[in-house]
């Protein structure tokens, strides 16, 4: 269950959590989403987040706005802990999620934008790897790709 996963992943990670998310919007990045990172840095991990430009969001005045606020809580996370938190946001589409050495998932699910409450019928897939030598190549791609100058 990829939303099970998920937050999985915010409530054990201790080293690192890479979250990809091609949109973002504050229904997912509210409160209780920063209390978690929160939570984490004080683990020990390290948090990274790339986000995409979305496009999509431009036309609708409601979409930018709820864009715009989860982009603000971030940016405030990363000002309090600068040396834990890194954002960045770059033209992509991906949706990869990092949990420490213990998984990785890539597929069509976006971690920052969709709750998976099951308001709206979707069909989601990802793949879960759990080899630590795959996880470690796609560490290797996504700082390559999205945090790297």
């Amino acid at each position: 269950d990829i939303r099970h996963n998920f937050g999985k992943s915010l409530q054990v990670t201790k080293e690192r959590l890479i979250i990809v998310s091609a949109f973002i919007n504050d229904d997912v990045v509210n409160a209780d989403f920063i209390s978690s990172l929160k939570a984490a840095i004080r683990r020990g991990a390290k948090i990274y987040l790339a986000i995409g430009d979305d496009d999509m969001a431009q036309g609708e005045a409601w979409k930018r706005a709820a864009r715009d606020r989860a982009l603000a809580s971030l940016a405030r996370l990363q000002k309090e802990h600068p040396e834990c938190v890194t954002v960045a946001q770059k033209h992509h589409h991906a949706k990869i999620l990092v949990c420490d050495s213990q998984f990785a998932m890539t597929g069509s699910y976006n971690f920052l934008s969709f709750r998976g409450d099951h308001r709206k019928v979707r069909d989601e897939q990802a793949v879960l790897l759990r080899d630590p030598a795959d996880i470690a190549d796609v560490v290797k791609d996504i700082m390559k790709r999205f945090f790297s100058p």
